[in-house]
């Protein structure tokens, strides 16, 4: 019905343009796309969803999911009233960031899916953990140290 697409926000149709749960819930998405057929087809729209996908689509979102622990339900946009003058050692004086384990991964994959495809899981977890704007809530728990403070130096810098 949607036909293969290459772009995963190409097949965001599926949805009709209405909150779903499984376009909201990672590990909703990581089932869909890791589940056997008679699973997809008991899961509502997961089998358009999936059907839409280019098998290197869905390898790509498979990693993302992976790589951001597609493990809570937060809001992915997430605003930081605890402002500090230069902020803590791992966070800038940001007033909103973004949370990769709660964010719409395919919207946000249709403005940089080119750059993800050839990624590995680290490799995308390593360019989600240089983001300036990406939570540092998020960076703590989920990457090295030496990337927190690259992140907070460079975005200390900008700010001078």
């Amino acid at each position: 019905m949607y036909g293969v697409q290459s772009s995963p926000c190409q097949c965001l149709d599926v949805f009709d343009g209405k909150e779903h749960a499984l376009r909201s819930d990672h590990d909703l998405q990581y089932a869909c796309l890791t589940g056997t057929e008679p699973f997809r087809r008991s899961m509502d729209k997961c089998e358009p969803w999936h059907d839409c996908l280019e098998e290197e689509t869905r390898m790509v979102l498979i990693k993302v999911l992976k790589a951001y622990k597609a493990v809570t339900s937060k809001p992915a946009l997430i605003e930081n009233n605890e402002s500090s003058p230069g902020g803590t050692v791992a966070c800038p004086s940001h007033r909103t960031c973004l949370d990769p384990s709660s964010m719409d991964v395919e919207s946000f994959e249709c403005e940089c899916f080119q750059q993800l495809e050839g990624k590995d899981e680290a490799e995308i977890k390593e360019m989600t953990c240089n983001r300036k704007d990406v939570c540092c809530a998020w960076k703590k728990d989920n990457c090295p140290e030496a990337a927190l403070e690259a992140g907070s130096s460079l975005i200390q810098r900008s700010q001078v």
